[in-house]
């Protein structure tokens, strides 16, 4: 079979639904499905008299795959439920530990002789090359025209999530006929083509060129077992032609082996697609997701790559028989835990294209302002973030230290500092001879050499912006004190 493949570049915002509600959260989806590149070719297909319509729209003759991301210019999978990292992890980087769930027996990993606990990726794209990076996404809010009245209707604001413009994307057709294959190439790049939601509005405008691209995935050969990873969404029928999520192991193009279910990563979902000439949802679709992983047992080899099950032609089915990215590390004694992890180091990829627009952004006028107000405020959401984090680190110690301060010193303490405009002023209020709060009355009894100088000192160390550090700890230390 002669596979062509494609690139997809958004020139506007793409808006493809990730379900049919018309209420609730409206997420779009991260990739492009390929029923939406059929649908173009159905468009023109009935204007050649040269082309069979069924031939090339309701067979697997011809296959149009789902497009997903281009990062650095190559073609990205979606990321395998297989893998799994800490939960601590905030960002993976090239360091990141990725285990496997199908090489973890408990489902527990120990490191250090403490327990790590996983959680599962699943968001991104990656290449084979090791390069990630996530499907950016912009959000619109709209309002309906009342074009009567000639302006927005009443109580009808709705807001839509869409793929965000620039962003390119590869996809493929295939085909044994060179004639029909040629054909659809001519329909899909001949001129600008509309997909998804609003196409009459902002939204939908894309280009579509033909390109020259490596795609072929290394695979490994356990001893024992099969892994099949999904790289589109599968859908299976079982014996009474309805739609299963239990395949059998000769579903996904084995003829022999049973799928051992622990160890294996699914994930499943529904979609409808849109018909645009009937104008109306197709059939609801159950699928299993793309990036499960299947565990196959007792089977024989199988090749790199495969299509199986329904829908084909739409970019359902594409499998790959394991694939390098899911292929543990040697064993090695000097590193722990690394017969759980994969041979692939992920990194992040950061365009180029996006580093030199940021970079070339001119800000004047009134933007300036609003850009210099954005900053004031991430530097007060910053400094009330690392004033909130030092006051939780600090309040524990000084609960035990500090047991015997009432909780109306350090009201009268978070006070004074709210009152002061500088921090000499506060430290005066605090020692002023025997008329301080630490000094004065009952006070002195309570606050003994200890307790008094840690805060002394802790007042001291500090600038001017420790009045605001200090009101939150006395405000923290008086609950603390309340419960004792």
């Amino acid at each position: 079979m002669k596979t062509q493949y494609f690139k997809c570049t958004l020139k506007d915002d793409v808006i493809l639904m990730a379900s049919l509600a018309t209420e609730g959260n409206m997420t779009s989806l991260d990739y492009i499905p390929g029923s939406n590149f059929l649908g173009m070719v159905a468009n023109e297909i009935y204007n050649d008299d040269t082309m069979d319509p069924y031939e090339v729209l309701h067979t697997n003759k011809v296959i149009f795959s789902d497009a997903t991301l281009s990062i650095a210019g190559q073609k990205s999978y979606p990321m395998p439920f297989d893998f799994k990292v800490n939960k601590l992890d905030t960002e993976i980087t090239p360091e990141t530990e990725i285990y496997l769930h199908h090489t973890i027996d408990d489902g527990e990993i120990k490191k250090n002789e403490s327990r790590i606990q996983l959680k599962q990726l699943r968001a991104d794209y990656f290449t084979l090359s090791g390069n990630y990076q996530k499907v950016k996404k912009s959000f619109s809010l709209k309002s309906a025209y009342d074009s009567e009245k000639f302006k927005s209707e009443d109580e009808k604001m709705y807001g839509m999530e869409a793929i965000k413009a620039g962003q390119e994307f590869i996809f493929s057709v295939s085909s044994e006929d060179g004639n029909i294959f040629e054909k659809i190439k001519s329909l899909l790049t001949s001129k600008p083509k509309f997909l998804g939601k609003s196409k009459n509005a902002q939204f939908g405008k894309i280009e579509i060129k033909a390109i020259d691209i490596q795609d072929t995935s290394p695979c490994f050969e356990p001893n024992d077992y099969i892994l099949v990873y999904a790289a589109s969404n599968l859908i299976f029928f079982d014996k009474y032609g309805q739609i299963t999520f239990r395949p059998e192991a000769i579903d996904l193009g084995l003829s022999s082996g049973k799928i051992n279910w622990e160890k294996s990563s699914i994930r499943t979902g529904s979609y409808s697609s849109w018909n645009g000439k009937r104008n109306m949802p197709n059939t609801e679709r159950f699928y299993i997701s793309k990036g499960s992983v299947f565990y196959v047992e007792g089977c024989n080899g199988a090749e790199n790559e495969n299509i199986v099950g329904e829908y084909q032609n739409e970019g359902f089915g594409m499998i790959l028989y394991n694939p390098n990215f899911l292929m543990p590390r040697p064993n090695d004694e000097n590193h722990e835990n690394i017969e759980y992890q994969s041979r692939i180091r992920l990194t992040e990829y950061k365009n180029p294209k996006d580093a030199n627009n940021s970079a070339d952004l001119e800000i004047k006028g009134s933007d300036k302002l609003i850009f210099e107000l954005l900053e004031q405020k991430a530097l007060h959401t910053k400094t009330e973030t690392d004033i909130t984090q030092k006051v939780n680190n600090l309040v524990p110690e000084w609960a035990n230290i500090m047991e015997k301060v009432s909780r109306t010193q350090w009201n009268n303490i978070r006070k004074a500092a709210i009152q002061s405009k500088t921090m000499n002023e506060f430290l005066d209020k605090l020692e002023n001879n025997k008329n301080g709060l630490l000094e004065a009355g009952f006070s002195k009894k309570y606050w003994d050499e200890n307790a008094k100088t840690k805060f002394l000192n802790e007042v001291k160390t500090l600038e001017n912006k420790g009045l605001k550090y200090f009101a939150k700890l006395a405000a923290e230390m008086s609950k603390k004190a309340k419960s004792n």
